[in-house]
């Protein structure tokens, strides 16, 4: 990262330091009973409290007290208050991580490079470590977070959900909200961990309005006043505080409290403008004009509104307790109570209407001036200098994209402006549409492209040729990155042939990414051949390439073509090399290191490294359930479901495979959905429920009364899910031959490209039809080569979940074709037998029948063991005879099952077969 760069990334939140102040609480303001209510309800036990009522019902005040007393009670309080800016995640993430880091913690995050792909997986990393931080605290903690009813990116309540149910039990989290938060905390609730408060729970009651208005305000107001004023304002607080400004200095009580009348908004203006009615015209002026600042300082005051004495005004109008709010320690920045710069604004534009837009482009000068980009962003939009906006854009679009990851806040200034008027500057267009790619907003995405287009040929004379191409080919390789998301790989891979072809001057940073997703769309068309090219080719560029997670990117899809080759040995070691390489220069959580994580996962699983792919798989779910690469989505999906199906049953398995249906059809990703339909099936049928598993086949099109409804570029993809479903169908339905037929034209068709992954499984489909049709030989021959890849790979799994029809087979192979086998097909057995013995030895209700057949050698007896055990040590019959008290006849008979178990003749091939199946 540039110096440049880095100084603006840490600089600019420089000016959100008032963002963690809680409002400042005096001694007159009124204790309240719900103080103490909901600071027991946080030190019982409680994961959130809720906090949710309109606009000037002390929601601010109340957690501030409530703070307090926390901390009076050695509770570590932390506050953040809350603006529409903030709807942007990382920007929302990275007040968090400097609310509560360590300074050294707080320089790593602010100066991470987040390249956009990798953005989703870098905020489940900040949340995990986060969620980490706090964990590692000694002290109990409570974290209020004020004004959440800014936010309304559905990404933000996300994450803010997912810290409230990961966090420890010592970390509460208080939302005070104008609505009801998007938060979905089913999980919490149920055990009654989240505490909630209404506008009925912080409306003042006539005890605590008579304290207010008597002892606070010293007022001096009898009965009547006191309880008109509490049944007008309903227990409004705002209102109440706006009624006792007005009421000071006026004498005449009773006419003030008969002519006060309404509530919430009719009470704001009718007060604010008896407020306004009581300041001198100087005050009055300065209230309106400074209320169209965000937030201000003596210094912006002054430029802003041309005036020089700014720092004595916002002295008097906090002296004068004019709904102003500091935001920091030093008092040097304030804003206005939203309600009140609210009702400031209104009155403005009605009496000065086009001063506000002034007032914007000056403090947009002075914000520029002292490296405020952000914020001279907004007030330029605010002021109607579109250019300038515009230009000030473009100064950080790179940053927030490739630098800072703020997609959400690039897109919010874009759309701020008027229609087109960013096609002006094609370079901030091109920066726009990457981030909706990356957000996903795929229609805008195009409509954006399209409009970019028209513009570039309409404006083609007047722009430079070089810049027309640059732009060309920025557009072309965002659409090649767009389909390439949306599993249109065939469109895809001939785009991509187009821009390298039209980019021979490309950087290796461009060609990298190209021929990753050449890789990528390869292997959805069946190409493994170029798939494996363009991986061989992005690896190279990678070398050439400083960018840790790109070179990361170029081993993930090496890895694929590895896995889909059979190579599983191959693949773990590509995976591990981007893992390393994005550790370099990112952390394990961003997009690279969940990609490598989640393939990796995969491997441990095949290899029946189970503890290792759940571990892995932690915390894992949010990036799998985003994944637009289908391949990885379903491996993710896959092992996960599968892992939940060993230890949990069915329910749970299906549950995983129905979230990842919901997310295929929202992110419409229809092969994904066939693949996940598929899994459905085989959990099923594993679980003897046929007739449901039919019922799936038809309503998805797989079973053959209905035709699928896919475009012609996934018909063939297509085409082979359903077929490998209606195997598994026929062969659960005893109809061998009608499974045969597709068979033999499938393992033909891997043969021939190399597809030895998908081989294996059709060859051992194929083996339970010859089986069932007792063609014993041709069962054994192609399980024979589905064992001589497997035990290259170490697909244990694969064994392990293939059923009695296939172990049944294996069994004739240790017994009687074990000679004809390699010895790494032999060792492969040994280890498929011991492992199949420990997982039903795990199982409690397993019968002694259910044991024999469920392993590839028939349980040997004590004796039979202690019998394998003398052989090795060259013990004779004789010796064995006298050492167990037993006739030799009786050594001679188990020394004969025992050979009659391993399949052997002699002693010496004894000894060899098992060891071969780890026995000794």
């Amino acid at each position: 990262m540039s110096k440049n760069r880095k100084d603006r990334i840490v600089r600019q939140p420089a000016i959100f330091g008032g963002k963690f102040l809680k409002p400042r609480v005096f001694d007159n303001f009124v204790q309240r009973q719900i103080v103490t209510t909901l600071s027991t309800k946080i030190i019982q036990g409680i994961k959130a409290a809720l906090v949710v009522a309109p606009a000037g019902y002390g929601k601010s005040i109340l957690l501030a007290q409530t703070s307090d007393a926390l901390t009076n009670k050695d509770y570590h309080c932390y506050w953040l208050s809350i603006d529409n800016k903030d709807n942007d995640p990382l920007r929302f993430l990275s007040h968090l991580i400097t609310l509560i880091c360590t300074p050294d913690v707080l320089e790593r995050h602010f100066t991470t490079s987040h390249f956009v792909s990798e953005r989703k997986a870098t905020i489940d990393y900040i949340i995990a470590d986060i969620a980490d931080i706090l964990e590692r605290k000694t002290s109990k903690h409570t974290i209020f977070i004020d004004d959440y009813h800014a936010i309304n990116n559905p990404e933000v309540h996300s994450i803010l959900n997912r810290l409230i149910l990961y966090s420890s039990e010592q970390t509460v989290f208080v939302i005070a909200s104008r609505n009801e938060p998007d938060l979905t905390l089913n999980a919490v609730k149920v055990r009654s961990e989240v505490f909630q408060l209404s506008r009925k729970d912080l409306t003042f009651d006539l005890d605590e309005t008579e304290r207010f208005l008597n002892a606070s305000k010293q007022l001096g107001l009898n009965h009547k006043f006191v309880s008109a004023l509490a049944h007008r304002t309903e227990g409004w607080v705002a209102g109440l505080q706006l009624a006792s400004l007005a009421m000071i200095g006026n004498d005449d009580y009773e006419t003030f409290v008969n002519e006060f009348t309404g509530t919430d908004r009719d009470v704001t203006d009718y007060l604010g403008e008896v407020i306004l009615a009581q300041q001198s015209d100087e005050i009055r002026r300065f209230l309106l004009l400074s209320s169209v600042l965000e937030r201000m300082c003596s210094d912006l005051v002054n430029y802003a509104l041309n005036i020089e004495l700014g720092q004595m005004m916002l002295e008097q109008v906090e002296d004068r307790n004019l709904f102003i709010i500091p935001l920091d320690r030093t008092r040097t920045w304030y804003r206005y109570h939203h309600l009140f710069g609210d009702f400031l604004r209104n009155v403005l534009n009605k009496e000065y209407p086009n001063i506000a837009e002034k007032i914007c482009r000056r403090a947009c000068t002075w914000c520029v001036e002292h490296g405020l980009i952000h914020e001279a962003i907004n007030y330029a939009i605010s002021g109607g200098n579109y250019d300038l906006a515009l230009e000030l854009i473009g100064q950080i679009s790179e940053d927030l994209i490739l630098e800072s990851g703020e997609n959400w806040t690039l897109m919010n200034w874009i759309q701020k402006l008027p229609g087109g008027f960013v096609l002006n500057k094609p370079r901030i267009s091109l920066a726009y549409i990457w981030s909706l790619v990356f957000s996903r907003q795929y229609c805008v995405a195009r409509e954006q492209i399209n409009m970019l287009k028209r513009y570039c040929e309409q404006y083609k004379d007047k722009t430079k040729p070089e810049k027309v191409i640059q732009i060309n080919s920025g557009i072309k390789l965002l659409l090649c990155l767009m389909e390439t998301a949306s599993d249109n790989s065939i469109y895809a891979r001939e785009l991509l042939k187009e821009w390298i072809h039209e980019n021979p001057s490309a950087t290796n940073q461009e060609l990298l990414i190209t021929h990753v997703l050449q890789t990528y769309n390869s292997l959805f068309t069946l190409e493994l051949n170029l798939a494996e090219a363009s991986a061989k080719k992005a690896i190279a560029y990678g070398e050439q390439c400083s960018i840790g997670y790109l070179v990361s990117w170029t081993y993930t899809v090496s890895g694929l073509v590895d896995k889909i080759r059979g190579n599983l040995n191959n693949a773990a070691e590509q995976y591990i090399k981007g893992l390393n390489s994005n550790n370099k220069g990112a952390n394990e959580f961003s997009y690279m290191g969940s990609l490598n994580t989640v393939l990796l996962a995969e491997v441990y699983f095949e290899q029946n490294e189970l503890d290792k792919a759940e571990e892995l798989l932690q915390n894992r779910f949010e990036y799998i359930d985003s994944e637009a690469v289908v391949e990885v989505a379903f491996a993710g999906y896959r092992v996960m479901a599968s892992l939940h199906f060993l230890k949990a049953g069915l329910d749970e398995a299906l549950e995983i495979v129905h979230l990842g249906q919901e997310s295929a059809d929202r992110v419409k990703l229809p092969r994904l959905k066939a693949l996940l339909s598929a899994l459905e099936i085989h959990f099923l049928l594993k679980s003897g429920r046929g007739k449901d598993a039919q019922i799936v086949a038809k309503n998805c099109g797989f079973d053959e009364s209905r035709a699928p409804a896919f475009d012609q570029d996934s018909r063939q993809v297509f085409q082979e899910i359903r077929e490998l479903v209606r195997v598994e169908l026929n062969l659960h339905n005893h109809l061998p031959k009608k499974a045969m037929s597709i068979l033999n034209t499938q393992i033909l068709l891997c043969k021939e490209i190399g597809r030895y992954r998908r081989l294996m499984k059709l060859l051992l489909s194929r083996a339970k039809a010859f089986y069932a049709l007792k063609r014993t030989d041709d069962a054994v021959a192609d399980l024979s080569l589905a064992l001589e890849i497997a035990s290259k790979g170490g697909f244990y799994r694969l064994f392990l979940d293939a059923g009695d029809e296939i172990h049944q087979v294996l069994r004739l192979i240790v017994k009687d074709y074990s000679s004809k086998q390699t010895e790494s097909v032999i060792v492969f057995l040994g280890k498929i037998n011991e492992l199949l013995f420990k997982e039903n030895n795990n199982k409690q209700s397993e019968t002694a029948h259910d044991m024999l057949v469920k392993t590839l050698l028939e349980p040997m007896t004590k004796r039979e063991r202690q019998m394998l055990d003398f052989i090795k040590t060259g013990e004779t019959n004789k010796s064995i005879a006298d050492q167990l008290f037993i006739s030799e006849q009786t050594v001679k008979w188990h020394i004969h099952q025992l050979y009659k178990k391993l399949g052997v003749k002699n002693r010496t091939s004894a000894i060899v077969k098992a060891s071969s199946l780890s026995l000794i």
